[in-house]
């Protein structure tokens, strides 16, 4: 039995204590109860049902390797085609024509009876022979100054000229810018060239001035030949004085130039009318004429080119 005083009182606090703390817990689980009494019982979420495995996707069988596309053939070669000729203009099929029958038939009676039955057109058909004044040309002159020889003796000359285009028809634009005012009109001077042929082999009093073969000689050398292409010269040959002749029937009207010789500094003037080198000429030709006023060139020194002389400054 416990004799202390003390330490029962002791042990009584403790035994209180748990009594009281037995009590206190009894109750809390009480009123925990209660409450949940007063609540609505909520269901139970059922537990939601394992998804199942999804299969394993089966290995994609591999691609078959894609066959190598054969080598295209190499396509053949396209055979070259064959050059058109070009398309030849009226007067291109003319020249082309008549250097066919310069060149097949010898004799000049009949290769003028065969130009004759060809009945060629004209080829200055529909060009006014009477020519442009000279006044609408001197916004192209330049002047010009030579010495020559004329009537005896030696003169000083200064004239307004043109200076035409030097192609190797320049003896044919001296004398077409007179007639339309073009110092470059190449079909003209093809045309002209084609006209002093044309002249010559149908024309026997014409041929009976010239003493020279007509063909080699007068066509080739004096005329220049016959290109069978506008723009182009044939031969290396480009017109001389033998054809200023020629062109003063063609056009109608008489021609003069003035023209060196060799080396020489002194331009001899040479006129259709009175020229010493056919004293015939004016005598056959003159009668034919229709238009008087004289058109004159000029051919720098060694015949290396012509200009076209418009008018002599006094």
């Amino acid at each position: 039995m416990i004799k202390n005083k003390n330490v029962r009182y002791f042990l009584f606090l403790i035994c209180l204590v748990i009594i009281i703390a037995f009590f206190a817990v009894s109750i809390d689980k009480l009123n925990k109860k209660e409450v949940q009494n007063t609540l609505p019982n909520t269901p139970n979420t059922p537990n939601t049902p394992n998804t199942p495995n999804t299969p394993n996707t089966p290995n994609t069988p591999n691609t078959p390797n894609t066959p190598n596309t054969p080598n295209t053939p190499n396509t053949p070669n396209t055979p070259n085609t064959p050059n058109t000729p070009p398309t030849l203009n009226k007067w291109e099929k003319i020249a082309k024509e008549l250097n066919k029958l310069i060149n097949e038939i010898a004799d000049l009676q009949e290769l003028e009876q065969k130009i004759k039955e060809k009945n060629f057109p004209n080829p200055l058909e529909g060009i006014n022979l009477v020519g442009v004044s000279k006044e609408s040309l001197k916004s192209k002159t330049q002047e010009l100054s030579f010495s020559a020889f004329e009537n005896g003796k030696t003169v000083k000359k200064k004239f307004r000229a043109i200076n035409v285009s030097g192609d190797g028809n320049c003896f044919y634009h001296s004398l077409g810018v007179f007639l339309t005012g073009n110092d470059n009109d190449k079909e003209l001077a093809f045309r002209l060239r084609l006209s002093l042929v044309l002249e010559l082999l149908t024309n026997l009093s014409l041929r009976g001035i010239f003493e020279e073969d007509i063909k080699n000689e007068i066509i080739k050398r004096q005329i220049g030949g016959i290109p069978e292409k506008i723009g182009s010269v044939s031969s290396n040959y480009w017109g001389g004085n033998g054809a200023l002749f020629i062109a003063s029937v063609v056009l109608k009207r008489p021609l003069a130039t003035y023209y060196t010789s060799g080396n020489d500094d002194i331009f001899w003037y040479e006129n259709v009318l009175d020229s010493p080198a056919h004293l015939d000429f004016a005598e056959l030709f003159v009668g034919s004429f229709q238009y008087f006023e004289c058109w004159n060139n000029y051919n720098i020194k060694n015949g290396g080119h012509y200009y076209a002389l418009v008018e002599e400054i006094k």
